[in-house]
């Protein structure tokens, strides 16, 4: 038994033996192989728990576990020294318990696949890791690393390895040694070069992490990058660079480079499918050859003053983001025959026009707020089957009014479309009916509700109106004033913003808050 006690049992015959092992077999088959102790401030691990022999995976995260001190005078269960009693544990989290030092004890159990000894303060690894021969995923990130024991280079099976937020300068000689490692995280650390040698070594990397470094990244540098020829994932966001040219990795399919100082961006077309270069100062994207697989193109709050034209030529293109720019035009085919592109944010730029070439076109989120235009193309409504939110905006509606509306159809835009074609001449009867005028957007609804007919009835929408109007021209005291109309339906409501204040004009309303409606 654990802690030096012994239990005798006696029976009075084979068979009462035998019953009480089949018993006991029965009983330990029905234990768990996992174990989640996390966040349970526990000071030693529990004594219950070395029963179990067959635990693979034990979450001991949050604690404040401790080693076994030299000077203890009664053995005792349940330090960290104990752990290698589970003989078939796979994975072992002890993250964030203030170890401060790695526990050796740790590198006796040699059927771990995966450890995570993250958030430690640990100034450093003893050689003696080597020893976990199995160990296929190592999470290192957080403490106070600044280097690797060149041991480590006998670590066949790893192929993850996770330094995140620690102390390193360079990235570590020892994974030059390793080319099973596939996966090298080191975001938030201190690297400021990637030194010619040190990357001639790394050829086997599949996917680098080196966010929130001190990288400038000058093309003397990523002219070596030709020697990673299996990178196909490379973050390096929050840097200093302010020319990247990547193009010498042509089996790079996501790059993140967002927050840097990029003016220039040159990237290979031959395998990207994701590119995301937002919150920079970018004036031109190369990217050669075409990108005839890129699904993902964010360059959102940059300085573009127009988009690349081998956009209109990415078929599979299904997401544009390219506001908070300078842009004063689209490319003419942006809208047209698009069929992968669902949706296209083009805010907060200086566009004062849509494309007018309109068709085949499968957005279904258009963004464009915060621009010039005065008008959306004619057939935009028409020829989006799929964009299920339509506005109505008719500035010269009447010689001094104006309309607006949102109609929004959920996943049909059968009633929007219907909406957006009746509700300028409904609503205008209604401001001329004896008996509606007072309320006549109340009215301009309740009356779009009934000519939708059975059709639109059964789909439904939510709709919001506004109506800007001058004061009659007899009403001397409010000559040239103007008011304000609203109404709404569904789940739509109508908020004034100016300033960054927020007003509602309107309020949701309910079958149950309003049965007078």
């Amino acid at each position: 038994m654990q802690g030096g006690r012994c239990i005798c049992l006696s029976f009075s015959s084979d068979s009462d033996l035998t019953k009480w092992l089949r018993k006991c077999t029965k009983a330990a088959a029905k234990l768990p192989n996992l174990a989640d102790l996390s966040n349970n401030h526990l000071e030693y691990i529990p004594e219950n728990l070395f029963v179990n022999d067959r635990l693979s995976q034990l979450n001991l995260r949050h604690n404040a576990l401790k080693e076994r001190p030299i000077e203890e005078d009664i053995y005792t269960i349940g330090w960290v020294d104990d752990l290698p009693s589970f003989q078939n544990l796979h994975s072992l989290n002890l993250s964030d318990n203030d170890l401060y030092v790695f526990p050796s004890a740790i590198c006796q159990v040699l059927t771990l696949q995966e450890l995570n000894v993250s958030s430690n303060m640990m100034a450093d690894l003893p050689p003696i890791i080597a020893e976990l021969i199995n160990l296929r995923v190592l999470h290192l990130h957080n403490n106070l690393l600044s280097s690797l024991p060149s041991e480590m280079s006998t670590m066949r099976q790893l192929y993850i390895l996770i330094l995140a937020f620690n102390r390193f300068t360079c990235i570590p000689e020892v994974l030059v040694s390793m080319p099973q490692v596939e996966n090298v995280v080191m975001a938030g650390n201190y690297i400021d070069r990637l030194p010619g040698d040190t990357v001639s070594g790394l050829k086997h990397i599949k996917q680098m992490d080196l966010r929130l470094n001190s990288l400038t990244l000058p093309p003397v540098v990523t002219m070596t990058f030709e020697l990673l020829e299996h990178l196909t994932h490379l973050d390096v966001c929050h840097n200093n660079a302010t020319n990247l040219d990547l193009r010498a990795l042509p089996s790079l399919e996501y790059l993140r480079c967002c927050h840097n100082q990029l003016v220039l961006l040159q990237a290979s077309g031959t395998s990207l499918k994701q590119l995301h270069a937002r919150h920079n100062s970018l004036q031109s994207i190369y990217v050669t050859p075409l990108p005839e697989n890129l699904r993902i193109l964010d360059v959102a709050h940059n300085e573009l003053g127009k988009l690349p034209d081998w956009v209109c030529d990415l078929w599979r293109l299904e997401k544009l983001n390219a506001s908070h720019n300078r842009l004063t035009l689209l490319p003419n085919r942006l809208l047209s025959n698009m069929e992968s592109l669902r949706h296209l944010y083009v805010d907060h730029n200086q566009l004062s026009a849509l494309p007018d070439w309109v068709e085949n076109c499968a957005v279904e989120t258009l963004h464009v707020e915060y621009n010039r235009l005065e008008e959306l193309p004619d057939n935009l409504l028409i020829n989006c089957p799929k964009l299920c939110i339509t506005q109505v905006r008719l500035q010269q509606y009447g010689s001094d009014e104006g309309l607006f509306a949102m109609c929004d159809g959920g996943r049909n835009n059968e009633a929007p479309l219907l909406l957006q074609e009746k509700l300028p001449a409904i609503m205008r009867d209604e401001m001329n009916h004896p008996l509606t005028s007072e309320r006549y957007l109340k009215y301009t609804l309740l009356t779009a509700h009934r000519k939708l007919k059975a059709s639109g009835q059964r789909l439904g929408a939510s709709a919001a109106l506004c109506h800007i109007r001058a004061a009659a021209a007899d009403d001397v005291d409010s000559y040239g004033d103007y008011s304000l109309g609203v109404a709404n339906v569904g789940s739509c409501e109508v908020v004034l913003c100016r300033q960054g204040e927020a007003l509602r004009l309107s309020r949701l309303f309910t079958v149950a808050g309003d049965e007078p409606e």
